[in-house]
């Protein structure tokens, strides 16, 4: 029995990403290993591809790709800004705050450099009220924007960490056990990255899980690649 529940406890830990196809494979990203596409079970828009955790269900990765919207802001910590504020006016969110903005460099692929014209994230919290109108816990969300001006298009990947429930937090809490027991560099790394704003609120919105998601979103942006741009043909 000790050691199924070493398994089940184990098995919450966020799975290493693999690489994925998107969008009929024009596109490929690495996504969780344990995140399944939502398209398997419902209709998702054209523009997006949807994945939820099988093991955490109220926490999804959104990729999306939105022409023109913030084209204004060239600034990179401008631009993910601009989509996170829009993200939570269209979830309606009662209040929501920008905690950590933050450029990342620019990556190669085999030695042949990416044409994606920056890539910024920022990590920070929504707010939002239920059909009642009750006011709900607070939603963990990392954005990235992922530029390409090439095709007037930036590629939005969101990620959503939403509230956790009773069995949900008992996982949560196992898994972040056993990660203080391996835990080092990498928290040292993802703290001086993300800042302590970040990591604090996680830890105090009960929702310390979501610290390995930190560890692995860069990775995640860094990993988005178009392969074929006829997707980008209007």
């Amino acid at each position: 029995m000790q050691v199924d529940e070493q398994a089940a406890s184990s098995s919450t830990f966020p799975q290493p990403p693999t690489l994925r196809q998107l969008y009929g494979g024009a596109c490929t990203c690495e996504v969780f290993g344990d995140f399944d596409d939502v398209s398997a079970v419902r209709q998702v828009p054209d523009e997006q591809e949807v994945f939820c955790s099988r093991n955490f269900g109220a926490d999804s990765l959104i990729i999306e790709l939105l022409a023109d919207d913030a084209f204004s802001k060239s600034d990179p910590r401008d631009a993910v800004r601009f989509h996170f504020a829009d993200l939570a006016k269209a979830n309606q969110a009662a209040a929501s705050e920008v905690l950590q903005c933050q450029s990342l460099p620019p990556v190669n692929f085999a030695g042949k450099q990416d044409e994606r014209t920056f890539c910024s994230v920022a990590a920070g919290w929504q707010q939002c009220s239920n059909r009642t109108g009750q006011v709900e816990d607070k939603v963990f969300v990392l954005v990235g924007c992922v530029r390409y001006e090439k095709y007037k298009t930036d590629v939005l990947i969101t990620l959503n960490c939403g509230p956790l429930g009773e069995d949900h937090q008992r996982r949560a809490d196992d898994s972040s056990a056993a990660e203080q027991q391996t835990g080092t560099e990498a928290d040292k790394d993802t703290v001086a990255f993300w800042g302590d704003a970040v990591v604090s609120f996680l830890k105090q919105e009960k929702q310390a899980h979501a610290v390995s998601y930190l560890r692995t979103f860069a990775q995640i942006l860094n990993s988005f690649r178009v392969v074929d741009d006829n997707l980008f043909v209007m």
